[in-house]
């Protein structure tokens, strides 16, 4: 991809997400570096296999049509989170417990202790 291609499409995804609000509609994080567009009810998945068009098409046409009962913005960490609470990844572990994550001092044997 060329440079020029690059940019534009960087500039696109920029006004769709604009188009659709420019900020996470959970937390209001609105780096758009960060920010994804999420499928409200889901499906987002199966549209993009079935879509005949290129991610450039799809950015253009949320900007023609920013269709804010089917589309959000969210930032990464609120769509992973949103995809494990509605069970949206199925090759998950189906456990409903978060994980709890050590820092790697504790793996080593080290202490949270400064």
């Amino acid at each position: 991809m060329g440079k020029q291609t690059v940019e534009y499409r960087r500039r696109i995804r920029i006004k769709a997400l604009q188009a659709l609000g420019g900020k996470c509609a959970r937390c209001g994080f609105d780096d758009w570096r960060a920010l994804q567009i999420d499928h409200i009810n889901g499906g987002g998945t199966r549209e993009r296999r079935n879509r005949k068009q290129g991610t450039i098409s799809y950015y253009l046409e949320i900007i023609k049509n920013p269709d804010k009962n089917k589309y959000q913005i969210l930032c990464a960490n609120c769509n992973w989170i949103k995809r494990y609470e509605e069970r949206e990844d199925y090759r998950r572990d189906q456990s409903t417990e978060p994980v709890q994550v050590r820092p790697r001092e504790q793996e080593k044997g080290g202490t949270d202790e400064g």
